[in-house]
């Protein structure tokens, strides 16, 4: 995405990102590949799941409108493309929905040992299937309601959100966060989703994290959080 800086915050009115056709042609370029990176996985982790994702052959951040085009494609695909690191592959994009506490804290959670990026900090968070889209179109406040709902067991529906977007562009993942404000303090939505997690049978986050503006996140956490979390607590 041209005239974008890595790991700096932009705002974000509206997103637009429509669904085509067709498999992208990074994909079929790098199936062999894409399946021996596969096995090597599946060999390290069993339980993984190939289930169905979106990459974006374009996109593009103009006067405030994020738009793209997403082609449809498996779990697979997107763990080669995380080892890829060259500059012409497609655009991840993704939703963030940020839970705040009533005393301006902010939850993060770290992924559990059965997944991909076991040990991993970030916000509650997924990438986009086929229940987020809505008429060829992606619905990304669908997508935060739903994956929130699913790693915490907190419905972001009970807290007053940020009508727009704060964008972060990292290593062609374009990483969109909307900020959800709770009448709950740290102490109470931590204890929610600890006691939602102990009752999972295979829970997507082994611990939950309140951090504040005297806390720092580490190398655990992706640079594009990391960004956003020292934007938000410095604004």
């Amino acid at each position: 995405m041209q005239n974008t800086d890595p790991n700096k915050i932009y705002p974000v009115l509206d997103v637009r990102v429509l669904v085509e056709a067709g498999e992208p042609d990074y994909v079929v370029s790098n199936r062999q590949a894409i399946d021996e990176n596969w096995q090597y996985e599946l060999a390290t982790n069993p339980a993984l799941y190939d289930g169905e994702i979106f990459l974006a052959s374009r996109a593009e951040l103009c006067d405030g409108i994020l738009s793209a085009s997403y082609q449809r494609s498996t779990f697979r695909s997107l763990l080669y493309w995380r080892k890829d690191n060259s500059r012409d592959k497609p655009f991840h994009i993704f939703g963030s929905g940020v839970i705040v506490s009533s005393d301006n804290k902010l939850l993060l959670g770290q992924m559990a040992a059965h997944h991909a990026v076991a040990g991993s900090i970030y916000f509650p968070a997924g990438s986009n299937d086929d229940q987020d889209i809505v008429d060829g179109q992606v619905d990304f406040a669908a997508n935060a309601r739903r994956e929130v709902l699913e790693e915490t067991g907190i419905d972001l529906t009970d807290a007053t959100r940020t009508g727009d977007y704060t964008l972060v562009v990292s290593a062609r993942n374009l990483a969109l966060f909307r900020c959800y404000y709770f009448d709950r303090t740290a102490d109470q939505l931590q204890a929610q989703a600890l006691e939602f997690i102990a009752e999972q049978k295979l829970p997507e986050l082994s611990r939950v994290i309140m951090i504040g503006q005297d806390d720092t996140l580490d190398e655990r956490s992706p640079a594009y959080i990391r960004s956003f979390t020292d934007w938000y607590f410095k604004r």
